[in-house]
């Protein structure tokens, strides 16, 4: 299998330890995507790394991070969910009893931001959501 040519180098990274870039395989009848590392474990890839370092397929364009997609209104929702598992333990009767010590004292605070997670959870809507802060445990003395 013999490169045709390749196109379009651009870093992978930000450390500049890899390269993107379009190829086209004499054997496949279509470009693809290619990322060429100087460590590949076949010769093609690292010579392929060498010759876009060598400028041979045009200037190597400078890394892009991805554009962060914002959660989708189902994500939002498992993830009320799973904040509200972990803190089932607040309802229990021997941390809320005031007879036994230690209990916990800001039962009130962690009823509230239940609440604020239970209403993600049951009505989600997508996007980055302004989520409820979790109170810090505060006991009695024991």
């Amino acid at each position: 299998m013999q490169l045709e040519y390749a196109k379009d180098p651009k870093w992978s990274n930000p450390q500049h330890t890899a390269i993107d870039l379009i190829v086209k395989f004499d054997a496949i009848n279509r470009e693809l995507p290619f990322t060429a590392d100087p460590n590949d474990v076949e010769e093609h890839g690292r010579q392929i790394y060498a010759n876009c370092i060598a400028g041979q397929y045009g200037s190597i364009a400078e890394y892009i991070p991805p554009v962060p997609v914002p959660p989708t209104a189902q994500e939002n929702k498992v993830a009320a969910i799973e904040a509200l598992q972990q803190t089932d333990w607040v309802n229990q009767p021997d941390v809320t009893n005031p007879a036994i010590n230690p209990h916990l004292i800001n039962h009130a605070a962690f009823i509230s931001y239940r609440a604020a997670l239970r209403a993600i959870a049951v009505n989600p809507q997508p996007g980055n959501l302004s989520w409820p802060v979790k109170p810090d445990e505060q006991w009695s003395a024991g």
